[in-house]
């Protein structure tokens, strides 16, 4: 009769366990983000609307917006940076976009974003006389 309660608490346990498992998702912090346009080139005291693409989306480029198919994968906000200040800096943010202003002097910036998963994109801009 021991057994048997043994056996029944055995298999009581991995039902109960089975169950808790089961009812997790998964969220995927792998995979970089895309910015685009990958790497833009602009004026001086000139800005560019940068978008993010997250992971398992589809940009559509065709638009001038960057449509995404799906955009569920945006694990909003996002916190962009750029690597030297004195070029430009980030003049406004909303959603999956961001717009970079250069500054009057030439050169290259790193622009890097970065969602609430950890998942990080970069591109770089350039700027010319």
């Amino acid at each position: 009769m021991q057994m048997k309660w043994g056996l029944a608490a055995a298999v009581l346990g991995l039902a109960v366990a089975g169950v808790a498992l089961t009812g997790c998702e998964e969220v995927s912090t792998d995979g970089a983000m895309e910015i685009l346009p990958s790497s833009p080139v602009i004026g001086l005291n000139a800005a560019v609307e940068l978008t993010a693409i997250p992971p398992g989306s589809t940009p559509d480029t065709s638009n001038a917006n960057y449509l995404l198919v799906p955009a569920t994968n945006a694990a909003l906000p996002f916190v962009w940076e750029v690597s030297n200040p004195e070029l430009g800096t980030i003049i406004s943010t909303g959603g999956l976009s961001a717009v970079y202003r250069s500054s009057r002097t030439p050169g290259t910036n790193a622009i890097k974003v970065r969602d609430q998963l950890n998942r990080e994109g970069v591109t770089v801009v350039t700027q010319y006389n």
